[in-house]
């Protein structure tokens, strides 16, 4: 089921709140979208975990003239970046993190080609919350709509090979 969020795509929801609120130190998250815009604030989330009123703990959003992947380490946060996707076309994106370590660089894929993954890690263990994953926005305010669609999101607790995140972009 496809939902459209944002000025050009809004169904009149601005955000889906999943059943997923449990951590796993190592997952692969899977989101297949089209991009029509930066979202709001210029920093709309594909998805996003925060602590009821607290920080995020994990986000995945539009940021200049990248996505970037967020996780809130006792140490500070760690943040990756990737190149945004192009607008208006439909894409498949994977995102792979080993948790346990929070110097790892993540590994990522979309359609089927792997990504250049920049950014830094982080130290200590990695914050946890009870609170569930919100597609689509920011879960506080819901000030940052994702401008587009998306067609899926699904997170496996478990590091995907290689051939298994090509054949799923």
């Amino acid at each position: 089921l496809a939902t459209g969020f944002g000025a050009t795509y809004g169904s009149g929801v601005d955000s889906i709140r999943s059943g997923l609120s449990q951590h796993a130190p190592k997952r692969s998250y899977l989101t297949v979208a089209m991009r029509n815009g930066a979202g709001g604030g210029s920093s709309g989330r594909l998805f996003e975990k925060r602590s009821s009123g607290g920080p995020v703990t994990e986000a995945f959003y539009c940021n200049g003239g990248n996505f970037d992947f967020w996780k809130q380490y006792s140490g500070g946060t760690a943040t990756w970046s990737v190149p945004l996707s192009t607008i208006g076309k439909n894409f498949a994106q994977v995102f792979i993190l080993d948790a346990t370590s929070p110097a790892a660089t993540p590994s990522a894929w979309r359609d089927g080609v792997k990504l250049s993954v920049t950014g830094t890690g982080s130290s200590g263990s990695v914050t946890t919350t009870t609170d569930a994953y919100v597609v689509g926005n920011r879960t506080n305010d819901h000030a940052r709509t994702w401008d587009g669609i998306i067609y899926l999101t699904a997170f496996w607790d478990r590091l995907l090979t290689e051939a298994e995140a090509q054949s799923v972009t």
